[in-house]
């Protein structure tokens, strides 16, 4: 008995077994009320093996109770009725009424002949249930003529199709991810990259993959409407009743979060019209039609409960937070006429963009322009040295209750009006033309630069490019600490002129505050700063370059996936990182033709090992070093033949050239290097405008010549002080 369970004498191998010890007892008690003699044998054990279903049933005290009953009525009926008489003609073997059917005579047993998954679900279903009468088990007459009717094997219809359900994986995606729960049907469709299912298979495998979680709309001669109810089972289920907390206070929050989830569900399932809005005839009819009835039955329980004065005002206030609550849940498959009534309110009587602005960043109205946008200047006060910032005084106390007017006006920079005088303004603007020299570097590298790539071409031990750079500027102190301060903001949008011009009255006004007698203004409208020129030059750099092969070379460094934001420049620093790397892969291909002599090695090898140890500077090396400004000429000489021997080694030459640009504007940037900041932006206007960056191209162009006239129109201590690095912040 021990390969087999005492039980039901199946194999112990046919499925989970435990081992019982403790519970020796139970297992005698339960045969001795069955009166199956399983007793005998388990008297005298310690422990014994079972399966786990085995035990379950057969100390199950309804099994017993059903054994009982079979037991009495056995007894019962052999007391009252005689054994049935058989007779057998000779030569004919006893029929099995247990195995075989009893018309054909052949194998009852039609389950073991299916190949499907059928049979198995009922043998799991019926495995450990003694009498399925006494279970008063049922089944529909259809279900039971397909389970007799034999299987063909395999799935019936037509083969799955790939492209289908990859296409229906982005549409779960995008159902899944999105922040909203109602779409139309064509908008799903339109999430499709290859192929588009049609709208049968997707609101079929909608419903068979989310069930009652989606709810489908089809309304005759409009969108079809699908709501995704986010909810993973039913809640209010019977673990959640039995999962009560003893500590009172997480019993509360328990049943919260509990209401919360089922508000949620309740207006996620409510189908809402996004393409009409009402008459305005009927703007305010019926205006709770699209708030869930749960929603607004807890409100007024929570906010009309023992009240009895002004109750219409009351439910129009739980009628203003159950539109907040719907919109802020749904911000995109949900237009409240309540919130847009008030908007269009508040634009005829007030006349007033600011004003809705406010109202809908606080989510009680809809907002101007439809994209929740608030528009307001704000300003940062930049001060060169630190040491330059007044003490602010300290805030005396005072038992004075100031008007809100007055209140206001400290935190408030009341708007000025700008009066033109006729006079357009591109009208005073002409543009000029930049010389550009033709015997121009092709590299536009330096000496530190030619150490470092001479370092790297021998596999010296040498920081990257960016550490590199740190190290030879480190005990370059030549610089001051800015101090960065925020100042009121300009409640009103960034490019109207009144905006511009209160904002340069009050920057006068504050620099005369300071003492100062120069403020100098940028404004962000043409994103000018060396961050977005910079990354608008890497997607020039990835336009020009594109079709080479320099997507699928940077392809085995980083993820396929990622290139085209490094190649447009939307990825800065991995585009920084990914450009460097490929500018010196192809100087490595250089140092083969040069003339490198020994003297020259030992020279530069010394020079790497002092920048190491910090003995000389980035000024040293641009000075004095006669041997790398050598080999940098031999390498600009041997670019240019380079260039001469066909347009695809030209290609690489010239991106070669632009990936030197934009490192020699990162160290402008950095060490505060006027002169060269222009050169850059100047080497950058000819890459502008072959790639099509037309407005960087137009305002890069008026900046540079507007900085080259700078020493001409702004005081002489000021321009020298830009020229000594203070043009850019620290």
């Amino acid at each position: 008995m021990s390969q087999v369970c005492f039980i039901f004498n199946n194999n112990l191998n046919e499925s989970e077994t435990v081992i019982v010890e403790r519970g020796i007892t139970t297992l005698i008690i339960s045969s001795v009320e069955r009166n199956d003699g399983h007793y005998e044998y388990l008297k005298d054990k310690k422990s014994v093996t079972i399966h786990v279903q085995c035990r379950k049933m057969y100390t199950r005290k309804s099994s017993i109770a059903t054994v009982k009953r079979q037991r009495e009525m056995e007894a019962s009926t052999s007391t009252t009725i005689s054994p049935p008489r058989t007779r057998i003609r000779p030569g004919e073997s006893l029929f099995c009424f247990k195995n075989c059917c009893l018309f054909c005579g052949n194998e009852a047993n039609v389950a073991k002949n299916r190949s499907d998954d059928v049979p198995k679900t009922v043998f799991a279903r019926i495995e450990y249930e003694y009498d399925l009468v006494a279970a008063e088990a049922k089944y529909h007459n259809n279900c039971y003529n397909s389970f007799l009717r034999p299987s063909l094997g395999g799935k019936s219809g037509r083969p799955e199709d790939n492209s289908i359900i990859l296409a229906m994986e982005e549409i779960f995606t995008y159902i899944e991810n999105n922040d909203d729960c109602q779409f139309s049907l064509q908008e799903l469709k339109g999430i499709c990259k290859n192929i588009v299912p049609d709208n049968r298979i997707i609101k079929k495998r909608l419903k068979l993959k989310y069930d009652n979680r989606i709810i489908i709309t089809e309304k005759q001669g409009k969108l079809t409407i699908i709501c995704f109810i986010d909810k993973q089972h039913d809640v209010l289920n019977k673990v959640w009743y039995e999962s009560k907390k003893q500590n009172i206070g997480e019993e509360r929050f328990r049943i919260l979060k509990t209401s919360a989830t089922i508000l949620r569900e309740d207006i996620q399932s409510v189908v809402c019209d996004t393409k009409n809005y009402p008459p305005p005839s009927q703007m305010f009819e019926n205006i709770n039609r699209e708030i869930p009835e749960s929603l607004t039955y807890f409100l007024e329980l929570l906010i009309l409960k023992n009240k009895r004065h002004k109750l219409e005002n009351l439910k129009l206030i739980c009628t203003t937070i159950g539109h907040c609550i719907m919109a802020a849940i749904r911000p995109r498959s949900f237009i409240s006429s309540l919130r847009l009534g008030l908007s269009v309110f508040f634009h005829r009587r007030f006349s007033s963009k600011r004003l809705i602005q406010i109202f809908s960043s606080f989510g009680l109205c809809a907002s101007y322009n439809g994209h929740n946008t608030l528009h307001i200047m704000g300003i940062i006060q930049t001060i060169t040295p630190t040491s330059s910032v007044l003490a602010e005084e300290s805030i005396s106390l005072t038992n004075q209750v100031f008007s809100a007017k007055d209140f206001a006006e400290k935190t408030h920079i009341p708007i000025l009006i700008y009066q033109n005088d006729g006079v357009v303004g591109y009208s005073k603007i002409t543009a000029q033309s930049f010389a550009y020299e033709n015997h121009t570097t092709v590299s536009l590298l330096r000496k530190i630069d030619m150490v470092w790539l001479y370092g790297k071409w021998n596999n010296l031990s040498l920081p990257g490019w960016n550490g590199y750079i740190e190290r030879l500027t480190i005990n370059n102190m030549n610089f001051s600490l800015s101090k960065i301060l925020f100042l009121l903001f300009v409640h009103q949008p960034a490019s109207n002129y009144n905006t511009i011009y209160t904002t340069l009255k009050y920057a006068l006004k504050n620099t005369k505050r300071y003492g100062h007698d120069v403020c100098v203004i940028t404004f962000d409208q043409p994103l000018l700063g060396g961050f977005y020129l910079l990354m608008s030059f890497f997607g020039a750099i990835g336009y020009i370059i594109q079709g080479s092969g320099i997507k699928e070379v940077l392809s085995l460094i980083y993820a396929p996936n990622s290139l085209d934001k490094m190649l447009n420049g939307h990825a800065y620093a991995r585009a920084v990182r990914a450009h460097t790397l490929l500018h010196l892969t192809l100087s490595t291909i250089i140092p083969k033709e040069l003339v490198i002599d020994d003297d020259m090695s030992v020279h530069l090898k010394k020079t790497i090992d002092d920048i190491i140890n910090n003995i000389v500077s980035y000024n040293d090396i641009e000075s004095c070093d006669k041997k790398a400004e050598a080999l940098l000429y031999q390498l600009n000489q041997k670019l240019k033949e380079y260039e001469e021997r066909g347009s695809t080694l030209k290609l690489w030459i010239q991106y070669f050239h632009m990936v030197s640009i934009a490192k020699e504007f990162i160290r402008a940037e950095r060490m505060g290097d006027w002169q060269a900041h222009l050169n850059c932006v100047k080497e950058m206007l000819p890459y502008f405008h072959a790639s099509g960056y037309f407005p960087y191209a137009k305002s890069a162009h008026l900046y540079l010549q507007d900085m080259l006239q700078l020493e001409n129109v702004i005081d002489s201590s000021v321009f020298r002080r830009f020229v000594q690095g203070f043009f850019t912040l620290r």
